[in-house]
């Protein structure tokens, strides 16, 4: 079963398969082509070079493509990452120095972010200390608001306590207590009527 394809990509340069542009293989060729279109920046032309099974590509393409870097094509050809998921190899070792270099910045790289992340912290906790302490303040004003009004209506109540139990006339009484009583802003009904 032809399941799978050759193709050649190529410009108006290119006239040898061997030696010139780019030796592929696919399993689905429109969907590769896309993506050589997008991928590419130069134009090209395409064409079909070989269609059989998966083996018989590959073992085609690694004849074209024996050596990495020939024409357009960077790796060799023949081992297909794409068709089978061949895993890249892996990156080269760092130098001691090049890794300890690595490391100490990763490391101060999160020693600002913790350092970043403790002021933000610190600039939270004051803020929120700032508006309890505002908060508290308030409450203290209005409590010692209401103590003093309270206060002052105690104290009028006795002084008028202890004028009414002097030995004063009924006149004298009465001026005394209203001179307290607009003092004091106070209002006191009495018998249906407020003084």
């Amino acid at each position: 079963m032809n399941d799978c394809v050759v193709y050649w990509l190529y410009d108006t340069q290119c006239v040898d398969v061997a030696q010139h542009g780019y030796i592929g293989v696919s399993t689905n060729w429109i969907a590769r082509l896309s993506t050589h279109k997008q991928t590419m920046s130069r134009e090209f032309k395409y064409k079909i070079i070989f269609s059989g099974t998966v083996d018989q590509c590959l073992e085609l393409e690694n004849k074209l493509r024996p050596q990495p870097r020939i024409g357009w094509n960077i790796a060799i050809g023949g081992n297909s990452g794409f068709l089978r998921r061949i895993p890249r190899p892996p990156p080269p070792l760092l130098t001691l120095e090049e890794e300890l270099r690595r490391i100490n910045e990763a490391s101060e790289r999160r020693q600002d972010q913790l350092r970043h992340a403790d002021e933000l912290n610190k600039q939270k906790r004051n803020e929120r200390k700032q508006q309890t302490v505002a908060k508290w303040a308030m409450h203290r004003e209005a409590w010692l608001a209401k103590k003093a009004e309270r206060k002052t209506a105690k104290e009028i109540e006795r002084k008028a306590a202890k004028i009414i139990t002097a030995s004063l006339t009924v006149e004298q009484a009465a001026a005394k207590l209203m001179l307290i009583l607009r003092r004091g802003k106070l209002r006191v009904i009495q018998g249906g009527k407020s003084f």
